[in-house]
């Protein structure tokens, strides 16, 4: 269709997530060039580097206005926050996001956990402080293990003990953190189920199993994820039909509020029994260790989906999101070292990979690095074919101080 020729992308983001997403529109014929505003060279071979700063949506839009871009798509809650929706949508411009007034419900953790207890979703015991004082007080009543996250919930810290939990509030603070959150920690196996919306019809992607702890044990610094897979079949019907009227509560809720949500939605989760559950957050994207996998399970148009809940379309377009029969699973690389060679790229398909923060040298060889996200995603018809595929990729990549998870399947 001729109306459906040379459509530019921007994307608002500069994380694997992003990566994965732009690999995705690739596939589209119609896809003209994709922009997007890093100066991380990792995209450099993939889409087109805009050096605009993600918070600055001014200037975003004149690159959008100057360079006839038919889409921008945030994934970056600092640009959500920065209020990019309203500005793009008040002058005429197609921006799949949803609102700085929607999204700050789940981007400010203290907020988050206001919203689900006013809501009587069901999250574990948690408090919030904006004096040290307090905060530390409130260690000698508390059961343990617990966590503490700030703010906007990075870092996040899962501690055994009150004198790990003191050093960790005071840097916290002493960092400049406003608020403190600290809540009950919950064994059991966490996952997350992503939605789309356009602000009034809600309809489920994909369900994923999330690793969250690099090390074999509970404790330290927990990530969104370093591993996980694609649908999780752990969740039953019911539970996933719990989270289903979940979700339309939450759009509803927005909806009432005049704050309707446009976007991805996910809701985070830890199983605790067999159709139990906690909520643990919402998520207002694609994690990075989910975005290939549940990418790579959507047999849909991902231009057209997110064009139909922008234009006001999707409820009279899409009954139900196609995914295929697929399993899909991803772990994440860390290196222990800076700037040590990588080899073992050329082996891998490259739809399997997504990066970003590595480092290169003056010959544009790829170098390892402590702030590096390098994802690999396999998939296949059962999960053990997809696992076995995946450690095969792993074997492949080859740098001094790889560290990875290595028990995906299993771990909680």
């Amino acid at each position: 269709m001729l109306e459906y020729e040379n459509k530019n992308i921007l994307i608002v983001g500069s994380s694997a997530k992003d990566y994965a997403l732009i690999e995705k529109f690739k596939s589209l014929s119609f896809v003209g060039d994709i922009f997007i505003t890093t100066s991380d060279k990792c995209f450099s071979k993939i889409a087109k580097l805009v050096d605009i700063r993600i918070d600055n949506p001014k200037e975003i839009l004149e690159f959008v206005l100057e360079n006839n871009i038919s889409m921008t798509i945030v994934t970056s809650e600092k640009a959500m926050n920065s209020d990019i929706e309203t500005l793009f949508t008040s002058n005429g411009q197609q921006i799949f996001s949803p609102s700085k007034l929607a999204s700050l419900n789940f981007i400010d953790k203290a907020l988050c956990k206001k919203f689900l207890y006013k809501m009587n979703i069901k999250t574990p015991k948690f408090a919030i402080f904006e004096k040290e004082q307090l905060a530390i007080d409130y260690l000698e009543n508390v059961k343990y293990p617990i966590i503490i996250s700030s703010k906007f919930g990075a870092p996040r810290y899962a501690v055994s003990t009150i004198s790990g939990a003191r050093t960790f509030i005071k840097d916290l603070f002493f960092s400049g953190e406003e608020k403190v959150v600290i809540e009950e920690y919950i064994y059991g196996n966490e996952f997350s189920y992503y939605f789309l919306t356009d602000g009034y019809k809600v309809l489920p992607i994909c369900t994923t199993s999330s690793c969250k702890f690099l090390e074999e044990n509970i404790g330290g610094y927990m990530s969104d994820g370093i591993g996980g897979f694609a649908p999780n079949y752990r969740l039953s019907a019911e539970v996933k039909c719990r989270l289903e009227d979940i979700a339309e509560s939450i759009i509803q809720e927005l909806e009432k509020n005049r704050t309707p949500y446009t976007g991805i939605l996910g809701i985070d989760g830890v199983l605790s029994g067999e159709d139990d559950f906690f909520i643990l957050g919402i998520s207002t994207f694609l994690k990075d260790h989910d975005a290939n996998t549940v990418l790579k399970l959507v047999d849909e148009n991902i231009y057209y989906l997110f064009e139909s809940c922008i234009n006001g379309n999707f409820s009279d377009d899409y009954e139900e999101i196609a995914i295929n029969d697929n399993y899909a699973i991803s772990c994440e690389l860390r290196a222990k070292y800076d700037n040590r060679n990588i080899s073992g790229f050329d082996e891998l398909d490259e739809d399997n990979i997504s990066l970003c923060g590595l480092n290169f040298d003056n010959n544009g060889n790829i170098l390892s690095s402590k702030e590096q996200k390098l994802i690999l995603t396999q998939t296949g018809k059962t999960l053990t074919s997809a696992n076995k595929k995946l450690f095969e990729d792993i074997e492949s990549i080859k740098f001094e101080g790889k560290t990875y998870k290595k028990n995906i399947l299993t771990c909680s």
